[in-house]
């Protein structure tokens, strides 16, 4: 399928702005993630020291009275706007804010989760990931309770803000993208027009330089690649222009030369046709115009 100008330009223009879309969403996307997760960390780490504080009470009786610690998460819940998780030394969970105490027994053994295994160690853990009994995605933070006998203690935060904030950077994006393309069609519809306005103006001088007004010049004197190939056209009119008087000239010459000359001159082509003949041979012979391109032996 052949392409105008126009529509070259639209298909570059729409292939730039979706190329540059994309390698934007790429980046932006990491980069606006990675920060607000980054926050999240920070604000979550800040509100797990304050949940441990609040079982260091129970780190005494918590082998004991196991229930004292999924009331503390269901009441700590709530104030810390997050899902807290009370998990002893052997990774069994002994509270949780999301899970009923009812419930507790059925949850899997905790004690190979990252965060869990870097609490242990005595830093404070953190790893994101789905979870399997909320179906979200969570950002988990752990740490140890102080003075207990390995209870951790651990946040778990949804990113559904960081979800909700890739979503709306995608559709500003979009709607970008959108207003672009529209920018884009209108600047290419102008810039084809003023272009093949140029182009044609070049088609049609071309044309009557090839049909023989070798006297016709562009005269554009516009510094782009469109004004570079408007004196380049000129400058190979001049050239052929010059070309064909310094012919002229030798063909005259010679003309005078040939008719000037007493003896007869016969030229003959590969065929022996006859190609032209002085006024010598012409009177001697009694040739006439007809002959020219018939066979000399004929003639």
């Amino acid at each position: 399928m052949k392409l105008g100008v126009r529509a070259k330009l639209f298909v570059a223009l729409l292939i730039l702005i979706v190329v540059s879309l994309g390698a934007a969403e790429i980046y932006l996307r990491s980069v606006i993630e990675r920060d607000l997760v980054e926050r999240i960390r920070s604000e979550m780490a800040i509100r797990l020291a304050l949940v441990a504080e609040e079982a260091r009470n129970l780190a005494a009786t918590a082998d004991e009275e196991s229930l004292s610690w999924d009331e503390l998460a269901d009441r700590l819940g709530p104030l810390s706007h997050a899902r807290v998780t009370f998990i002893d030394h052997k990774g069994v969970v002994r509270g949780d804010s999301e899970v009923s105490s009812t419930d507790l027994m059925s949850l899997e053994n905790h004690g190979n989760r990252p965060e869990f295994q870097a609490a242990q160690s005595g830093r404070i853990g953190d790893s994101m990931r789905y979870s399997t009994t909320l179906h979200t995605r969570l950002l988990y933070t752990a740490m140890l309770v102080p003075g207990s006998t390995g209870m951790v203690a651990r946040l778990a935060q949804p990113l559904a803000n960081v979800d909700r904030a890739v979503a709306h950077l995608r559709t500003f994006l979009y709607v970008g993208g959108l207003v672009a393309l529209l920018v884009a069609v209108f600047l290419s519809s102008g810039a084809a027009v003023l272009l093949s306005r140029t182009l044609r103006q070049l088609t049609a001088l071309a044309r009557r330089m090839a049909a023989g007004e070798l006297d016709l010049r562009s005269h554009m004197d516009s510094q782009d690649e469109v004004g570079e190939l408007a004196r380049a056209l000129d400058q190979l009119v001049q050239t052929l222009s010059c070309s064909l008087r310094e012919l002229r000239d030798d063909r005259d010459l010679l003309g005078r030369i040939l008719e000037a000359m007493r003896e007869g001159v016969l030229v003959l082509d590969s065929e022996r046709r006859i190609l032209l003949f002085n006024a010598s041979l012409r009177e001697t012979l009694l040739f006439d115009s007809s002959s020219v391109g018939r066979p000399a032996i004929e003639v």
